[in-house]
C-alpha cells in the first residue's frame, strides 16, 4: 500500500527542507509516477490505453 512517504519526490523533500511550498507538475495522483510504477504490466498498459490514448 502506498504511503505519503514513498510518494514525496526528490523536489518535495528539498521544499519541505527548505520552508518553502511545492507544486507539482502532475496534481492528480493517478497521472504520477508513484503510481504507475505500483501498477502491473496489464492494469497499466489497459488504463492508459482506455483512460488516456482512446481511438
Amino acid at each position: 500500500m502506498l504511503t505519503d512517504s514513498n510518494l514525496c519526490s526528490a523536489d518535495e523533500r528539498a521544499a519541505k527542507r527548505r520552508g518553502r511550498k511545492h507544486t507539482p507538475a502532475f496534481t492528480r495522483q493517478e497521472l504520477r509516477w508513484s503510481h504507475w510504477t505500483q501498477l502491473t504490466a496489464d492494469k497499466g498498459s489497459r488504463q492508459s490505453r482506455e483512460k488516456y490514448f482512446r481511438l
